[in-house]
């Protein structure tokens, strides 16, 4: 239907086209038998005569090319020169003379035509004169055979427009016949049965049906790529979180060799230390058993010292210098007794300073411990959270795998 109107259309647009053609070679035609012309001898002199009801415009476009129509300057209101010529136009209404002024005056052969010229008789006109009207005759002879020539031109033209007329009239008809076939068979196909609208309604229906299961197939390809990236981001944090746990549980690993190694040290700065303790208790003892001896030297140094004085001041009879020499020995062995009683105390010191430090270590070791149990216990809660964080990593991947597999079973053997 619609293509028939377009054709239509298309031959309506020719048939004007064809038209206004047709219109404008009539008004060609129509100006040139217009623009007919004719000559007649007026008293020896040629004069060019134009119908009466033409106007100023077909006058001007009726005189041929060769007379030199443009650049045309008046020099009075009856006459013109021509430009490079020696040649006056007088006009009247619809006459024109060519005068050369090398002609003669003569006699005006109708006054009443033409009052300017002079009354004087001429009645030979030179050569030049007859020549250049002959001229101007042999020009607008060949102008009307070229006229003659368009017009024929012309007509050729409007006989084949004629006969493109025709054709096309032909066309319009069988378009207009093919246009009445299109037509009943649009009545043809308005008269459907109910049977029809109904499959046409099913149609409609299972293309809906088609659109939204495409609809929800893009959805689903866009779930399962999200699903995907989302499988490739929870693997790279599982992975990830695989390397924490393996660097954690090496950290628990060095923080229990650790700590045995400060409990073995601990235990061993123990035994030290009871070590320590117990001999730190001995020397008490021998310090105890020093002091009273040095004490007793003390009392048995200052008896010696009394007696050595009191011997000086009154030697006993029957003694003599014997009894003095043992004092003076005694006396030797109760200083040596007092040295080393001396040096013991002093060993004593350095002991009690060791045992000393020996605590002192043995409070840095425990410090040490307790800061590495606790150490060890921050490891092992960390490592308790990320096994949950795997598990719900692995639970996940395993929910998403299971959803992948029902969206796309094709996957499964992949």
């Amino acid at each position: 239907m619609q293509h028939a109107n377009t054709i239509f259309a298309l031959f309506s647009l020719l048939g004007a086209a064809l038209f206004l053609l047709s219109g404008y070679a009539i008004g060609r035609l129509r100006q040139l038998s217009l623009l007919e012309v004719e000559f007649e001898t007026v008293d020896e002199h040629s004069v060019l005569r134009l119908p009466d009801d033409t106007t100023t415009s077909d006058r001007d476009r009726a005189r041929p090319p060769s007379f030199g129509r443009r650049e045309i300057q008046r020099t009075s209101p009856a006459t013109r020169r021509l430009p490079g010529e020696d040649m006056v136009i007088i006009e009247l209404d619809n006459v024109e003379y060519l005068e050369s002024p090398d002609i003669a005056p003569r006699a005006n052969p109708n006054p009443s035509l033409n009052p300017t010229l002079d009354p004087t008789p001429n009645p030979t006109p030179s050569l030049h004169y007859a020549v250049a009207i002959e001229t101007r005759l042999e020009a607008t002879e060949e102008w009307l055979s070229e006229a003659c020539l368009e017009k024929s031109r012309l007509e050729d033209e409007v006989a084949k427009l004629e006969l493109d007329r025709k054709h096309l009239e032909q066309s319009l008809m069988h378009a207009r016949r093919d246009n009445e076939a299109l037509r009943e068979r649009a009545q043809r196909a308005d008269s459907l049965t109910s049977r029809q609208v109904t499959l046409r309604a099913d149609v409609v229906r299972l293309t809906e049906r088609a659109e939204r299961a495409e609809a929800e197939a893009r959805s689903a390809a866009k779930a399962l790529k999200d699903a995907a990236a989302e499988v490739g981001r929870l693997n790279i944090a599982a992975r990830q979180r695989a390397r924490e746990q393996a660097a954690v549980e090496a950290q628990c690993w060095e923080s229990e060799r650790r700590l045995e190694a400060t409990a073995a040290k601990l235990a061993e700065a123990e035994k030290r230390q009871s070590d320590a303790d117990q001999t730190c208790r001995r020397l008490a003892e021998e310090l105890a058993d020093l002091r009273r001896k040095h004490e007793e030297s003390e009392t048995q140094l200052a008896e010696a010292k009394a007696r050595v004085v009191t011997s000086f001041v009154a030697p006993q009879e029957g003694s003599g210098g014997q009894g003095l020499a043992t004092r003076v020995a005694s006396l030797a062995e109760l200083k040596d007794q007092h040295d080393r009683n001396l040096r013991a105390l002093g060993d004593f010191e350095r002991a009690r300073t060791l045992v000393g430090q020996l605590r002192l270590e043995n409070d840095a070791l425990r410090v040490a411990l307790q800061s590495a149990r606790a150490n060890h216990e921050s490891l092992l809660r960390r490592n308790r959270h990320l096994e949950e964080e795997n598990s719900r990593t692995r639970g996940l991947l395993i929910r998403l795998r299971a959803q992948q597999g029902l969206l796309e079973p094709s996957q499964d053997a992949s």
